[in-house]
């Protein structure tokens, strides 16, 4: 497709115009992710379903759950949509849902026993395991075995620490697993189950590492962060009404790196181009 497709509350949004910031409607209801296969289908994530567009159509289609279908889409919100190594697509629902690229089938990998809630955050990593966060803490799923398993972050009745995984999950190149709660950030060793906390000022909604290293997150009220592993240091970019080369709001939904290494911020109130050898944003709104 070749541009900036955009989820935004009123549906999808595509930028026809980067220098100008223009945004072009293009129909659907409000969106929770975006996501592009293998086969270069885009595919948007909603309360009630799933669209896809083809390359070069205009039209959707759409899935939803049907309670009459084993074998169909799984019920509840789809809150982000993974492509795995073999260009499969992943949701996390109320069940994990498998779509090969190849074909409008679905494959389900319901939650173990004891499993509370929706999965609202999820991640693949390079052997193709899938990486699931939710109130319960961390979990891990074999799509070969369909075995699960699952990690407490903080055990201890006495932590202040909470172990609701809802800021994101993000598997690094050097093999560490990075897993975001509402109270911290920790290094995750799957071999020993150990978690290596740094406490957070509020929760993070989601993360992303750049090719320098550094993790950036999405805050909740707390605006743009950048955590640097090695120093273990946080630093705040966060919304300034008075200036308008910050992000537009302190509520960081989203945070992707693009090709030429701006950070694309979406927030509460506007899309961000953050710079960050500046720390300048060039804001984007939505065309009423």
């Amino acid at each position: 497709f070749g541009r900036l497709w955009v989820g935004t509350d009123r549906g999808v949004a595509v930028m026809s115009d980067r220098q100008a910031g223009v945004f072009e409607q293009r129909g659907l209801s409000a969106l929770l992710s975006i996501a592009e296969d293998s086969h270069g289908n885009l595919w948007f994530s909603q309360r009630n379903g799933l669209s896809m567009l083809r390359p070069g159509a205009t039209d959707y289609l759409h899935f939803e759950h049907d309670p009459a279908d084993a074998n169909g889409l799984g019920p509840g919100s789809i809150w982000q949509l993974h492509v795995g190594p073999q260009g499969n697509l992943w949701t996390p629902g109320n069940m994990v849902s498998w779509l090969p690229p190849t074909a409008l089938a679905i494959s389900l990998f319901p939650y173990p026993e004891g499993h509370t809630g929706s999965a609202p955050t999820m991640t693949l990593d390079h052997k193709g395991a899938v990486w699931v966060g939710d109130m319960d803490g961390l979990r891990r799923l074999d799509p070969v075995t369909s075995e699960w398993q699952h990690w407490i972050p903080f055990e201890d009745p006495a932590s202040e620490r909470d172990n609701w995984v809802r800021g994101g999950n993000y598997v690094a190149p050097d093999g560490t697993y990075w897993v975001a709660t509402n109270s911290a950030l920790s290094a995750f060793d799957p071999s020993t189950g150990e978690f290596r906390p740094f406490d957070l000022p509020t929760a993070a909604q989601s993360m992303t590492m750049t090719r320098d290293g550094m993790l950036w997150l999405g805050l909740a009220f707390r605006g743009l962060a950048q955590y640097d592993p090695i120093n273990q240091v946080l630093e705040r970019y966060p919304h300034d009404p008075n200036d308008p080369e910050t992000i537009s709001h302190d509520f960081a939904y989203v945070v992707l790196e693009d090709a030429e290494g701006f950070l694309w911020v979406g927030t509460q109130q506007g899309l961000n181009r953050f710079e960050r050898e500046t720390g300048k944003a060039s804001r984007y709104f939505s065309v009423p």
